[in-house]
């Protein structure tokens, strides 16, 4: 689980990392209550990943929520 700077929606941060083939889902998705604190949290998952690979996409998705966090 990530989670994400004060400024940054999950859902945007999903939807730009899609965009980059980069794939997360936000946790709203598993809480009982959506709308919980901390909502604005990332699941990660690398059981589809090579592991090389790995580096590569977090890094990705570093800039993703950088570039997320900064349009805000």
């Amino acid at each position: 689980m990530l989670a994400l700077p004060a400024r940054c929606r999950a859902a945007d941060v999903v939807d730009a990392a899609a965009a980059i083939e980069v794939g997360v889902t936000g946790i709203r998705r598993y809480r009982v209550r959506p709308d919980s604190p901390n909502a604005e949290r990332l699941v990660l998952g690398y059981g589809d990943l090579a592991d090389p690979l790995i580096d590569d996409a977090v890094a990705r998705l570093a800039g993703v929520v950088h570039d997320v966090a900064g349009a805000r």
